[in-house]
């Protein structure tokens, strides 16, 4: 299901806080993270899905930047792009007095789910007998270089499952709010053209075990699958975001990094490959 945008109907009278949009009522469950970059409360809805609910206050502007559009206008790329993401909800929900607008991040409906942080050390160690399209997996390398992702590295917002009747893993990706214009922290001191950007060792570090895996030939194919995205779908993808605080001129901006980095993409990883310094995750 392609991300989406919901509208709230309807408001509960009572004291619970309840999210009413479109195809899911969301009840919340406990704020569950408050973090300087933004908030992350779990909710659920009586269908019996479970969900995080991601926004910021506007004092956190500066580390938190357009959550909502950060993560739709990912996911709708990954999409687009061969990668499986969660399921998004875009949502209003009544706080006290305020409406707070964010995006739910919907957890598959299956049991269990473990990080590649938590995957038993057999199938990180030999993930071509454990999982399915290991590839793609290590692909994601270049996706997240494309879109400037800065928080994939601790291996906790990777997320896998056994489909019903499968032995192999399947995974999604999650938590994509620092991706694509991010916030006004993530570009203080190195402009979307800076060649800061092209070095991908100094944003971004892979997680633990992936080194190994990351080859040309992988990287290759999901190179190419990106640059098989035209230009106008790139356009109509970010346009179409829903998400009032992306403004006109950060659409512009997203617009103009993607094209560029999707241009330059090939060269940045060959030289990523041939970097020797420290490229994983240390933790």
């Amino acid at each position: 299901m392609e991300p989406y945008r919901q509208t709230l109907r309807k408001v509960d009278e009572g004291n619970q806080v309840i999210v009413v949009a479109s195809n899911y009522t969301w009840h919340l469950l406990d704020t569950w993270k408050n973090k300087p970059q933004g908030q992350v409360w779990r909710v659920n809805e009586p269908g019996g899905k479970v969900g995080f609910f991601k926004f910021a206050f506007k004092e956190q502007w500066y580390d938190a930047g357009p959550i909502v559009g950060n993560e739709w206008i990912a996911a709708t790329l990954a999409k687009r792009t061969g990668f499986e993401t969660a399921e998004l909800d875009v949502v209003s929900i009544p706080y006290g007095n305020t409406l707070l607008s964010g995006i739910v991040s919907i957890q598959k409906d299956i049991s269990p789910i473990v990080s590649w942080r938590t995957l038993d050390k057999s199938v990180t160690e030999r993930p071509y007998e454990f999982l399915n399209d290991a590839d793609n997996l290590f692909g994601v390398i270049a996706f997240d270089t494309w879109i400037t992702n800065l928080d994939r590295g601790s291996g906790k917002n990777i997320l896998f499952y056994r489909p019903k009747g499968q032995q192999r893993f399947q995974f999604y990706l999650i938590d994509h709010g620092y991706a694509l214009y991010g916030c006004e922290r993530k570009w203080a001191l190195h402009s979307p053209l800076d060649a800061y950007w092209h070095q991908i060792w100094d944003f971004y570090h892979i997680p633990k075990g992936w080194q190994a895996f990351a080859t040309k030939r992988v990287l290759k194919q999901a190179t190419e699958a990106i640059h098989s995205l035209d230009e106008h779908v790139i356009r109509h993808i970010v346009d179409d975001v829903p998400d009032s605080l992306y403004t006109k001129a950060m659409q512009k901006d997203t617009i103009a990094m993607l094209l560029y980095r999707q241009k330059h993409l090939t060269h940045m990883l060959n030289e990523w490959l041939h970097y020797r310094g420290v490229k994983e995750c240390l933790i």
